[in-house]
Protein backbone atom coordinates (compact mmCIF):
# COMPACT_ATOMS: atom_id res chain seq x y z
CA UNK A 1 0.00 0.00 0.00
CA UNK A 2 2.89 2.63 0.88
CA UNK A 3 4.67 1.58 -2.06
CA UNK A 4 1.52 2.32 -4.01
CA UNK A 5 1.00 5.52 -2.47
CA UNK A 6 4.92 6.70 -3.04
CA UNK A 7 4.27 6.05 -7.01
CA UNK A 8 1.71 8.89 -7.25
CA UNK A 9 3.71 11.50 -6.25
CA UNK A 10 6.68 9.83 -8.91
CA UNK A 11 4.03 9.92 -11.61
CA UNK A 12 2.16 13.37 -11.15
CA UNK A 13 6.14 14.98 -10.94
CA UNK A 14 7.23 13.27 -14.09
CA UNK A 15 3.93 14.51 -15.85
CA UNK A 16 4.97 18.09 -14.93
CA UNK A 17 8.59 17.50 -15.69
CA UNK A 18 7.79 16.28 -19.06
CA UNK A 19 5.67 19.17 -19.35
CA UNK A 20 7.54 21.94 -18.51
CA UNK A 21 10.63 20.74 -20.85
CA UNK A 22 8.02 20.49 -23.45
CA UNK A 23 7.25 24.43 -23.16
CA UNK A 24 10.72 24.93 -23.24
CA UNK A 25 11.71 23.69 -25.93
CA UNK A 26 8.36 24.94 -27.61
CA UNK A 27 9.58 28.32 -26.07
CA UNK A 28 12.76 27.95 -27.73
CA UNK A 29 11.54 26.95 -30.98
CA UNK A 30 9.67 30.31 -30.70
CA UNK A 31 12.67 32.75 -30.12
CA UNK A 32 14.23 31.21 -33.08
CA UNK A 33 10.94 32.24 -35.65
CA UNK A 34 12.23 35.63 -34.94
CA UNK A 35 14.74 35.43 -37.48
CA UNK A 36 12.29 35.51 -39.82
CA UNK A 37 10.12 38.39 -41.11
CA UNK A 38 6.42 38.44 -43.18
CA UNK A 39 5.03 34.99 -44.14
CA UNK A 40 8.17 33.12 -43.14
CA UNK A 41 7.75 34.55 -39.30
CA UNK A 42 3.87 33.70 -39.46
CA UNK A 43 4.82 30.12 -40.83
CA UNK A 44 7.12 29.64 -38.29
CA UNK A 45 5.10 30.37 -35.20
CA UNK A 46 2.09 28.08 -36.90
CA UNK A 47 4.52 24.86 -37.25
CA UNK A 48 5.11 25.20 -33.40
CA UNK A 49 1.41 26.46 -32.11
CA UNK A 50 0.88 23.17 -30.34
CA UNK A 51 -0.22 22.94 -26.74
CA UNK A 52 0.93 19.96 -24.67
CA UNK A 53 -2.11 18.35 -24.28
CA UNK A 54 -2.72 18.29 -28.32
CA UNK A 55 1.03 17.32 -28.58
CA UNK A 56 0.48 14.25 -26.07
CA UNK A 57 -3.05 13.44 -27.59
CA UNK A 58 -1.17 12.89 -31.05
CA UNK A 59 1.44 10.95 -29.48
CA UNK A 60 -1.02 8.70 -28.07
CA UNK A 61 -2.18 7.79 -31.24
CA UNK A 62 0.95 7.33 -32.91
CA UNK A 63 1.77 5.23 -30.29
CA UNK A 64 -1.46 3.00 -30.27
CA UNK A 65 -0.62 2.73 -34.55
CA UNK A 66 2.72 1.16 -34.06
CA UNK A 67 0.85 -1.45 -31.58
Amino acid sequence: MKKGLLAVPLVVLAACSNQQIYDSVQRNRLHNCEKYSGPQYRDCLQQYDQSYADYQRQRRELLREEE
